[in-house]
């Protein structure tokens, strides 16, 4: 038995050892200097994060310790509301009655989820990839559903490409458990240079906002070149190599020619992050792989690996999205390691059940 002791703890002494030196090699205790950077720079950012969208009364966000009367600008009620300690009342009998403006609620059976937030709304689309020639049209419909427990009065704009977008609306209340429709119009003149661009549609109430990212990549009825943009690796950490393969095709008649090319990383506001450019010859295909070292101070969300091609004035791009996230490499190594785990208890599993079948043999043979 003492023996069987032994092996036991020389078992689990041997699988610690294993989860740290694989928890060593990828980088949990022992991160290049670089890594050490990036840590110290997601902290910071993290920690500047938590202070501009902590629980104060101001920040546009109606949080649960806050109400109407503690805190009439970040929790207004509605239209059709009048706060009352602190509680959003319907002003007539015949409205629908809503919960309170804190962010929980205590109905029972077919109620309102205790955890459903007093002002939230969820969007259909996140993001629209939209492609379309000079000269056309094109429509898109968002759906906004409330989530929460009190109305909401919507404010919707366009970021950065009003002069190709218009809205079927520009402001409604969205009540309770309710959805409404924009209706997102596209249209471009013919005398609109052909490119990518980027922009926003918002939704902002008082209480809570959201956006859809917009690509429009614009093309000419004729171009002379055809751009494709693919990157390889679609999630990144900060500080990152961006790697993307990019496919070039002449349309026209001119061969070997040279070509100005250029390529950046942007986000949804337009804000261009890294970029570079080079001059190329091409005779009728050209491929092209590309790579940019990411901002360490790069925030988690959706970005654009963009490409352009121009010869004489006329010109062609394209682009492919990649996201940034944090917590991705941590949770890689989490998974990893726990696999190693499970792996080691299974074997320790495996040869207690056969010593416990080798001892009961003896036992056996020693009775007969």
């Amino acid at each position: 038995m003492e023996e069987e002791k032994q092996k036991i703890v020389l078992f689990l002494f041997l699988g610690v050892l294993v989860f740290l030196l694989s928890a060593n090699f990828a980088g949990i205790f022992d991160f290049s200097e670089k890594d050490k950077m990036t840590s110290r720079a997601s902290s910071e950012a993290n920690i500047y994060l938590e202070i501009l969208e902590g629980e104060y009364c101001g920040n546009g966000v109606c949080s649960e310790n806050e109400n109407c009367s503690g805190c009439a600008v970040d929790c207004a009620c509605a239209s059709g509301y009048t706060c009352q300690d602190g509680v959003c009342v319907a002003d007539s009998s015949s409205s629908t009655s809503t919960s309170t403006s804190s962010s929980t609620s205590s109905t029972s059976g077919g109620g309102v989820s205790a955890t459903t937030p007093a002002y939230d709304f969820s969007l259909s689309k996140d993001s629209l990839k939209i492609e379309m020639q000079k000269g056309t049209f094109y429509q898109e419909t968002i759906s906004l559903t409330n989530k929460g427990l009190n109305d909401l009065l919507i404010d919707v704009s366009v970021s950065n490409l009003r002069r190709f977008v218009s809205l079927d609306r520009d402001s409604f209340i969205l009540k309770v458990g309710m959805s409404e429709k924009v209706k997102v119009n596209f249209y471009a003149s013919e005398q609109e240079f052909a490119d990518v661009y980027v922009g926003k549609i918002n939704f902002n109430s008082p209480q809570v906002s959201k956006s859809t990212n917009v690509v429009l990549d614009l093309k000419d009825t004729a171009p002379l070149f055809d751009v494709k943009t693919t990157v390889l690796k679609k999630y990144l950490l900060p500080g990152d190599l961006v790697e993307a393969n990019v496919e070039i095709v002449n349309l026209g008649d001119l061969k070997n020619i040279s070509i100005d090319f250029e390529y950046s990383v942007k986000d949804f506001d337009n804000k261009t992050y890294v970029r570079g450019s080079e001059v190329l010859v091409i005779d009728e295909f050209l491929e092209k792989r590309l790579s940019l070292i990411l901002p360490d101070e790069l925030s988690t969300g959706e970005y654009i690996f963009y490409s352009k091609v121009t010869f004489k004035g006329d010109s062609a791009s394209s682009y492919d999205s990649f996201y940034i996230e944090i917590f991705s490499l941590f949770m890689m190594i989490l998974i990893v390691s726990l696999i190693i785990i499970l792996i080691i208890i299974l074997i320790i599993i495996l040869i207690l059940k056969k010593k416990k079948e080798e001892e009961e043999n003896k036992l056996n043979i020693l009775k007969k």
